[in-house]
């Protein structure tokens, strides 16, 4: 099978998310199936494509979360580029690990290509909240 799994930050990952989906990307590939990333460039990761052992990762363009001191990148996603990279690598399955902004917009692009999309929302808000000082019940 054919896998792709949308997440900001990966290789390396900076947390609990990132790090379990690096995990389960690790498995999958052991267990014979193709799995491409879709992620953000940051910082630590300039290329817009590499291949490791487990995965080929595409990485879009990104910007600094605010507060998290360049530790977390948003990717901004292009739709030509999303819709060219789930075909050419003939994407059976979607695994939408962040709903960000490129969640989002992976979500519409694989609703008009007919590709089944898994939302795995593994966070606790209060990690994101406290990163952006607005760590309150209300918000949470």
């Amino acid at each position: 099978m054919n896998i792709c799994f949308v997440i900001d930050n990966i290789f390396p990952s900076h947390g609990g998310v990132g790090k379990t989906t690096e995990q389960f990307i690790k498995l999958l590939s052991q267990k014979g199936h193709k799995i491409t990333t879709i992620s953000s460039i940051d910082s630590v990761n300039k290329k817009q494509f590499e291949e490791i052992k487990e995965t080929k990762i595409y990485r879009l363009k990104g910007m600094k979360v605010p507060f998290t001191k360049g530790t977390y990148y948003q990717a901004i996603p292009s739709k030509s580029k999303v819709v060219k990279i789930l075909k050419e690598e003939k994407i059976d399955i979607v695994v939408l690990v962040s709903y960000t902004v490129l969640g989002v917009k992976i979500e519409k692009i694989c609703s008009k290509l007919n590709i089944p999309l898994a939302l795995w929302v593994h966070f606790q808000p209060e990690n994101i909240t406290k990163q952006i000082h607005m760590d309150v019940e209300f918000i949470r």
